[in-house]
């Protein structure tokens, strides 16, 4: 089922862990860093309602403009922002990858072609699709990865994975203008690596080794995204809720750069495909760093998701229960609006995040002793969602 290896809080358990870091560098035959490792005890974490002023000194609403052509279901909807547009898209099956204005939100055009057999057209999205970096957005047709160049709407990349891994490799992510990276995913239960780099062509330049395992019952684990982010010009990876550990990582070495130590709440690894061996666990699913900030999405078993962050300046750890039930989440001054809740944050510290309309307009009814904007006056049930970008502290 799900993973994750963490650290106790037991002085002789933590050496024991260092040694395997260590013993990773060595295996990986890349030059062994020193790093400062950087340990977050989720035990410790308070739990509370958190003010959308005290991470954030502006929050934008953009609507996006409702066409036939553009229609997102916020169900199973993602979103990027840039510093000129909003990409915004169904996972999967559903729908295209629709590029908006970043201001206005009025729609620009379909990014690529969803479709089947026509040059160029596409069959599905996987997430994390997109390279704010090289602003490409990545989709599949068959086995290989287009990336579109979302300026002009061409294909200038046409990449493929390395052989064997096409359907384990489930996002890839562009390093530099000649290497990507891919995480396995260990769907054997004893695949060898654990990142694997690879050129356009799909030949393997560098690869490092996966040591956990577990006992394969042929259920399939999921195959998820891996946990890629750009920060400071470095590259860091998490793998995806079965492992507590981000990673730096570089075409030469990788190095233990975060833990979240969960303690008694950390699921067993052998057991991934048992789900009654990992019971009542936390599963850390989404992290981003900034200058100030490191915000993580986890899931407790018996508590809902939470939405948190690490101050580093001061060491304050923070959660919330990301629900809308008792102004969990970010909360505007007056209770405005909704809660905020972060979907991700791009490299200008920008957070990402939806309100659907019905959300919004169901609060508004709530709430007819506050004032809004005009333009919210004017969404209908069937719109288009809104986004919302909190620029952090």
């Amino acid at each position: 089922m799900k993973e994750v290896s963490f650290l106790s809080v037991s002085l002789s358990f933590h050496k024991i862990k260092i040694l395997l870091f260590l013993s990773l560098f060595i295996s990986c035959k890349g030059e062994i860093t020193k790093t400062d490792i950087l340990t977050i005890p989720l035990k410790n974490v308070t739990i509370k309602s958190i003010q959308v002023d005290d991470i954030f000194s502006e929050i934008e609403f953009i609507i996006l403009e409702t066409l036939p052509e553009c229609f997102l279901n916020e169900d199973r909807m993602d979103v990027y922002v840039t510093d000129k547009y909003i990409i915004a898209y169904n996972i999967q099956f559903r729908g295209g990858v629709y590029l908006f204005d970043r201001e206005t939100g009025k729609f620009l055009y379909e990014i690529g072609k969803k479709g089947g057999q026509g040059p160029d057209e596409y069959q599905m999205i996987f997430r994390d699709p997109f390279s704010e970096q090289f602003e490409l957005f990545y989709v599949i047709r068959y086995i290989q990865r287009l990336g579109i160049d979302i300026n002009t709407n061409k294909v200038v990349e046409y990449v493929s994975t390395p052989i064997s891994y096409e359907i384990a490799i489930s996002n890839i992510f562009k390093m530099d203008s000649s290497y990507y990276i891919g995480f396995p995913n260990n769907r054997t239960g004893e695949d060898p690596y654990l990142l694997i780099i690879f050129d356009i062509d799909g030949n393997i330049v560098k690869t490092y080794p996966n040591h956990q395992s577990y006992v394969d019952y042929l259920i399939r684990s999921d195959l998820n995204p891996g946990l890629f982010y750009m920060f400071d010009n470095h590259l860091y990876f998490k793998e995806y809720e079965f492992n507590d550990t981000v990673f730096s990582v570089s075409m030469d070495t990788i190095t233990p750069h975060i833990i979240f130590d969960l303690g008694d709440m950390s699921p067993n690894y052998k057991e991934r495909e048992n789900s009654y061996e990992n019971q009542n666990c936390y599963w850390i699913r989404y992290v981003q760093e900034t200058r100030n900030y490191i915000f993580f999405n986890y899931y407790g078993d018996r508590e809902g998701y939470f939405s948190g962050f690490y101050n580093k300046n001061n060491g304050e750890l923070t959660a919330t229960l990301s629900d809308l039930r008792e102004m969990r989440g970010f909360v505007h001054a007056n209770e405005q609006y909704p809660p905020f809740h972060i979907i991700r944050i791009n490299q200008a510290e920008e957070a990402v995040g939806i309100i659907t309309t019905w959300d919004i307009l169901e609060y508004m009814e709530k709430n007819k002793h506050l004032s809004y904007p005009e333009k919210f006056h004017q969404i209908k049930d069937e719109d288009n969602p809104i986004i919302v970008i909190g620029t952090i502290k």
